[in-house]
């Protein structure tokens, strides 16, 4: 009983998310770095994956169809594709910041490279992805390089 009363004042001492904080703080003393980034790039890939509107929680979650736009010009589609990308990453993944996304290369006709570039949060380091994007909405987010 004497431990319950005690997780019981432990608990309501620190609000709720005070208490996701400290957890989250542990975490990361146990997180590498690799494994900060890999889990960076699962959930971006999950993000860029999801359509909007799919989501039920939130009709604003994912990504819009890019290929549904009237105007079939390429440029039109490269610009559409960089913005939606960075402003996705930006309100959804707040383990990076100064998110940039520049159209890196076109290899063929279907599909087209995206290269992402970002800072982490927890200690400021930069961050390089590779996003590919082909004409059936795959996409394949892959680490360039880290420093």
């Amino acid at each position: 009983i004497k431990r319950l009363y005690v997780a019981i004042v432990i608990m309501f001492k620190k609000r709720l998310f005070e208490r996701i904080k400290d957890i989250d703080k542990k975490n990361d003393a146990i997180c590498s770095q690799d494994e900060y980034i890999v889990s960076i790039i699962y959930y971006i890939n999950k993000l860029l994956f999801v359509r909007k509107g799919s989501c039920l929680i939130n009709k604003n979650f994912g990504m819009d169809n890019l290929y549904s736009s009237t105007d079939n010009s390429v440029s039109f589609f490269i610009k559409n594709a960089q913005q939606e990308i960075q402003n996705i990453i930006t309100k959804y993944e707040p383990r990076l910041k100064n998110v940039v996304v520049t159209h890196f290369d076109t290899s063929g006709v279907n599909e087209h490279i995206f290269k992402i570039k970002a800072k982490l949060v927890k200690n400021d380091d930069n961050i390089i992805l590779d996003c590919t994007l082909s004409s059936d909405q795959r996409v394949t987010i892959r680490s360039l390089e880290n420093k």
